[in-house]
């Protein structure tokens, strides 16, 4: 399921990668930092459902 969704966003990763220079980064290092920030949007939206169940 992660890896799934991870591929719909993938695009705005790899645009970021193109818009902005880190000199160490290679591929790989923007797809870990783009799981990354997936991973804790996710979990904040989980949170927020557990809180308030009935908000949409």
């Amino acid at each position: 399921m992660f890896k799934e969704l991870y591929e719909e966003v993938q695009g705005i990763v790899y645009k970021c990668r193109n818009e902005y220079y880190l000199h160490l980064w290679d591929l790989s290092d923007w797809d870990q930092e783009g799981m990354i920030c997936l991973h804790e949007l996710m979990k904040v939206k989980n949170e927020d459902m557990i809180k308030n169940p009935m908000k949409k």
